[in-house]
């Protein structure tokens, strides 16, 4: 009985079989690396500002990006995305993602790669300022609502955004969102309390804090009472 092959018996097939093998390995270890490191990162971010800030320096650094943007969205009644929050980070004049753009992500909720934007077939229409070469841009989903994008703009050194760059950041991107949305959420509670919390009753704050900028109106009966203190500025 003939023994089965080992190995040895095919150098050429083990030899580009390993190496690709650990190119595999070496580029998934390298992306577990980035990972927990901007999970770390974000943990000790204190605010909407600084979880931002560090998800746009990390995904620039690792990318290998000249600029990065986070737009943050929320849909109104009117179905439209309202901008909220635009924090640039890199070299040049600040970009930010074309409002054609922000809607293809909303209908499509995926990455988008654009090497050559002026001639890409849906958005080469559309002005872009004269120092953008090359985009990438992801979705900030949490429980199946967008919360934002994430956009990168030209590769370092006149390269290109390819696939392994899109996947990369569509993992960068799905890891942080639920961090940065939860941070905006803090935010807008803490500016709801500092507005109406001195001067509003509890329920009517509680209200807010529930249904965000956008609380459901009602009609009621009350009776309201205008008063005033003699000296009551110097209290």
């Amino acid at each position: 009985m003939q023994d089965p092959p080992t190995v040895a018996d095919s150098p050429a097939l083990d030899a580009a079989t390993l190496e690709e093998e650990n190119q595999r390995l070496r580029r998934a270890l390298g992306e577990l690396t980035i990972l927990n490191e901007l999970a770390v990162s974000l943990g000790r971010s204190r605010d909407l500002d600084a979880a931002v800030r560090t998800l746009v320096r990390r995904s620039v650094k690792v990318l290998g990006a000249e600029q990065g943007v986070v737009t943050l969205t929320q849909t109104g009644e009117d179905d439209a995305a309202h901008t909220l929050v635009r924090t640039g980070v890199g070299q040049g004049p600040a970009l930010r993602p074309d409002e054609a753009l922000l809607a293809w992500m909303e209908r499509n909720r995926g990455p988008i790669v654009l090497n050559d934007p002026r001639t890409h077939p849906i958005f080469g229409n559309f002005t872009w300022d004269d120092a953008v070469r090359s985009v990438l841009c992801v979705p900030l989903v949490v429980r199946g609502r967008l919360v934002g994008t994430l956009t990168l703009y030209n590769k370092k050194e006149g390269g290109i955004f390819e696939d392994p760059d899109a996947r990369l950041l569509t993992i960068i991107a799905a890891q942080s969102a639920q961090v940065v949305d939860a941070a905006r959420a803090e935010a807008e509670r803490v500016r709801v309390l500092n507005v109406f919390g001195r001067h509003t009753a509890p329920a009517v704050v509680e209200e807010l804090l529930r249904h965000g900028a956008d609380p459901p109106s009602r009609r009621t009966e009350a009776c309201i009472m205008f008063l005033d203190i003699r000296g009551f500025t110097t209290y």
